[in-house]
């Protein structure tokens, strides 16, 4: 399994579909070779190690910045704290036809994969299922200034 194909947005946290979720605000997770982890919550970016054997995720100490956010979005946000705390399962899976397509994924060293309708799952111990999939790149930052519409004033 290859974590580090590409940068993962969640679309479903503990079971929860994400549905409507502005993309800035959407959870995400990069996975470096080197055992480093960061993305963000969908409120504040996290940072951490993992370890992947034999189909269990480990993540060392989560740290994360401590912006406020609005209620529904911090709940997700703990949502994603708390599966990042424990052991988690993961296995890779094929989406549903007319789910996500291929997705060029850039891997910061030049190189480009293909990652065609992968699916993510993350299964905490309470069998909550989270599910991410490919993107090309992550959100920005919930705090990053909108940007304005065409024609309107600076």
């Amino acid at each position: 399994m290859h974590l580090t194909a590409a940068p993962w947005q969640f679309v479903d946290v503990a079971g929860e579909p994400l549905g409507a979720v502005p993309e800035r605000s959407r959870p995400a997770l990069t996975f470096e070779s080197d055992g480093q982890v960061y993305g963000t919550g969908g409120v504040n970016r996290l940072r951490s190690t993992y370890r992947l054997e034999d189909g269990v995720l480990r993540f060392g100490t989560v740290v994360s910045t401590r912006m406020a956010g609005t209620p529904e979005h911090t709940q997700r946000e703990e949502a994603v704290l708390a599966l990042l705390a424990g052991d988690v399962r993961v296995r890779a899976e094929h989406a549903a036809a007319g789910g996500a397509g291929p997705a060029a994924a850039h891997d910061g060293v030049g190189n480009t994969a293909a990652v065609e309708g992968v699916v993510l799952v993350l299964s905490d111990p309470q069998g909550r299922e989270s599910r991410l999939v490919p993107v090309t790149r992550v959100p920005d930052a919930p705090h990053a200034p909108a940007e304005p519409e065409p024609g309107a004033p600076r």
